[in-house]
């Protein structure tokens, strides 16, 4: 469907616009939408949205890339299967989902602090970008392998994430016994191809307490060593078998349950590392894929997220957040700090603009 071109100074602030639009046109709703920004400059932005309960993330970077094929007149269908049917008892299942269970147990006694407060309220999403140069974004790279190795480089950003959202908490003079944050972990390995309308990754959850938030260093090593020891649980596949399981359920009710236990605030915010943004697609409808993020759009609570990507050999760092979770001093405090932790020194010039 074709809309009347509207004209706008600032094309970020239309496209921030273009992402908060509800997923409904003339009483219809929709599970995805596709618009089109051009740019005076000749270029365009694609912006793509969709609901959560259809794919997530890396669906979403897979559904763009099978559109682009598609403009490509490449119609190559993608596999379709049908759910497969249970193997194990469900005594065998229950077991399964213990692990999960009693991870989220341990977290409910930290707490998840969230910058917005525990009681959910509306309010207009809002995000920032900020797309490092290549130099740095190299300089950046040898940083994390020398920290926490250059398997696991997901770790070192939820230390930088957890270390950012603590410094907009003392900054309003409050010091957290710590934050709970989850993350996703791809289940689907690059280049394969199946179906997209499914869940593409599984989730981890990590914690950051007071006596880890001191430096990037005790953080990242605090992070690295719950992955380590996740892995070795499986609590990836604890957690699919319990989300298989509450699939019986309607989600209210396996939400009301989780923050009953979380006292309201499920998660402290959101946050990702989803490490090369769809690295299979170069071009789109004959042009070339100049770069690429993900702008969540959160809810509240958290209300928060920060979140990683690659492009081009080059990082971007995205603050996503509801209207009134964060000010703009909070905003900048937030950047600075993720910028000191990834470089080990202040990088004022960065945040030129902001």
């Amino acid at each position: 469907m074709l809309a009347e071109a509207v004209e706008k100074e600032d094309w970020m602030e239309l496209l921030q616009e273009i992402m908060a639009r509800p997923l409904v046109s003339a009483g219809i709703e929709f599970k995805a939408r596709l618009d089109v920004v051009e740019r005076r400059d000749g270029s365009s932005v694609v912006a793509l949205s969709w609901s959560h309960l259809l794919i997530d993330g890396k669906g979403a970077e897979l559904l763009l890339a099978e559109i682009g094929r598609l403009c490509d007149g490449v119609d190559v269908p993608c596999e379709v299967k049908e759910p497969p049917k249970p193997t194990l008892t469900f005594k065998e299942r229950t077991a399964k989902t213990k692990g999960a269970i009693y991870r989220l147990e341990e977290l409910a006694k930290i707490g998840a602090p969230s910058l917005c407060g525990p009681r959910p309220r509306r309010g207009r999403g809002h995000y920032r970008v900020l797309t490092l140069s290549g130099e740095d974004s190299s300089r950046l790279a040898a940083r994390v392998e020398q920290m926490v190795g250059a398997l696991f480089p997901m770790t070192f950003y939820v230390a930088c994430a957890a270390r950012a959202h603590d410094r907009v908490f003392r900054q309003r003079g409050r010091e957290p016994r710590g934050y709970v944050a989850s993350v996703p972990v791809q289940t689907r390995k690059r280049g394969a191809r199946g179906p997209l309308f499914h869940n593409q990754v599984s989730i981890f959850f990590f914690s950051a307490v007071r006596e880890h938030l001191g430096s990037i260093e005790a953080a990242a090593t605090a992070a690295k060593q719950q992955f380590a020891e996740m892995t070795r649980a499986r609590l990836d596949e604890s957690f699919l078998a319990m989300l298989e399981m509450m699939m019986r359920l309607p989600s209210w009710i396996f939400m009301r349950v989780v923050r009953w236990q979380f006292k309201g605030e499920i998660a402290s915010y959101y946050h990702s590392h989803t490490g090369v943004f769809a690295p299979e697609l170069g071009e789109f409808s004959g042009a070339e894929v100049t770069n690429a993020n993900h702008l969540p759009c959160l809810a509240t609570p958290p209300g928060t997220g920060l979140f990683f990507c690659e492009r081009g050999g080059r990082v971007n760092i995205t603050v996503s957040w509801r209207e009134g979770c964060l000010t703009d001093e909070e905003l900048r405090l937030m950047f600075g700090q993720v910028l000191e932790d990834l470089f080990g020194e202040p990088r004022p010039e960065l945040l030129d603009g902001f």
